[in-house]
């Protein structure tokens, strides 16, 4: 966001609004039915006609972790389970850099883009600052977070977010935040807080994805949990590496180390070989942390919903978990990966 345009062609924001639309096979709102009359406000609330040649940004800080949406409005659109909402894209954490690019017909939501995705978010939720402020605080140092649910000036944080500071850790150990809202907070050096990214290491990094092992697994951060893309991102962020939010675009984000495995011997020959903690394992639309070796056993970290054992049977999980592959019965995961990726 640090060279973000001050102006945006019109044509461009026009294609972002509309490319997507409600999923055709959903057919619920909440506890209701997602009627076409209520499919057809939700696309004409996108404002896409109002949309001028040029545009000039407004810019601002999220004030608080809020729900990205696919569409401007509220409802939870889904196919008959309440905890995969369609029109979630993810969460955005409190003091998110975002330039405004689009108003909603209601005026309700502002159509964003923010550093990882670009979507919807209610007007509320955005303090909104002359350009100047904002370049100038997208500049500053920062710290960010290692530890999860972390309060500061009423907002909370969580793992891999990031906090502009004034300086670095004064005499007596305090850092000078900057709060979205404008305000400034001394909060005290801690083990809580990295001064800028952390370097990365393996034994930190382990250490990082174990404090969120149990949480709820969380379709899109919807309840502030994390999915399987978002728990890899937020570790990653730590030690300032920032991925794509979503599995797809991480699978490009780092070298190949093998397409789809031919066979059982070249998937484990190639984690063999592969680094752990920067070593990524993809499905289809699913991402694991390869986490090395505990003796004989191959080690992964995710945060998943269900997974299908060796013998057939399905795992419901719903968890961030670290899996022992044949211990635990996934050994044949190899099957599924469509991808190892190395991340720098």
């Amino acid at each position: 966001m640090q060279n973000y345009p001050a102006e945006v062609s019109g044509r461009t924001v026009k294609e972002y609004v509309l490319f997507d639309g409600a999923d055709p096979s959903v057919t619920r709102a909440g506890d209701g039915p997602f009627t076409e009359a209520m499919r057809k406000a939700a696309d004409e609330n996108r404002n896409a006609g109002k949309i001028p040649e040029t545009i000039k940004p407004l810019f601002g800080y999220t004030l608080k972790n809020v729900n990205m949406k696919m569409l401007p409005t509220g409802s939870n659109l889904h196919k008959g389970d309440k905890r995969f909402d369609s029109n979630q894209y993810t969460k955005i954490s409190p003091s998110t850099p975002a330039a405004v690019l689009h108003v909603s017909a209601d005026g309700k939501y502002y159509f964003v883009q923010c550093p990882e995705m670009r979507g919807w978010i209610p007007v509320e939720s955005l303090k909104i600052y002359d350009a100047e402020s904002f370049f100038k605080t997208v500049r500053m140092p920062f710290i960010t977070v290692k530890k999860d649910y972390t309060e500061i000036g009423g907002a909370v944080y969580g793992l891999g977010d990031r906090l502009p500071v004034e300086n670095g850790a004064d005499e007596s150990g305090f850092f000078r935040v900057l709060l979205p809202s404008g305000e400034r907070v001394s909060i005290k050096k801690s083990d809580s807080f990295a001064a800028g990214a952390e370097p990365f290491s393996e034994k930190e990094m382990k250490r990082l994805a174990e404090s969120l092992l149990g949480q709820p697994y969380d379709w899109g951060g919807k309840n502030g949990r994390r999915d399987c893309s978002a728990y890899v991102r937020d570790l990653w962020r730590v030690f300032g590496r920032d991925l794509p939010r979503n599995t797809a675009l991480q699978a490009e984000a780092g070298r190949e180390l093998l397409g789809a495995p031919e066979s059982e011997k070249e998937f484990y020959e190639t984690l063999a070989a592969s680094k752990p903690f920067r070593t990524l394992i993809f499905f289809k639309g699913h991402v694991l942390m390869y986490g090395g070796r505990e003796g004989d056993d191959f080690i992964v970290y995710h945060a998943v919903n269900r997974l299908t054992r060796d013998d057939g049977t399905i795992e419901n999980i719903a968890a961030v978990v670290k899996n022992r592959l044949f211990a635990d019965g996934f050994s044949g995961i190899w099957k599924r990966t469509v991808k190892i990726t190395e991340l720098d």
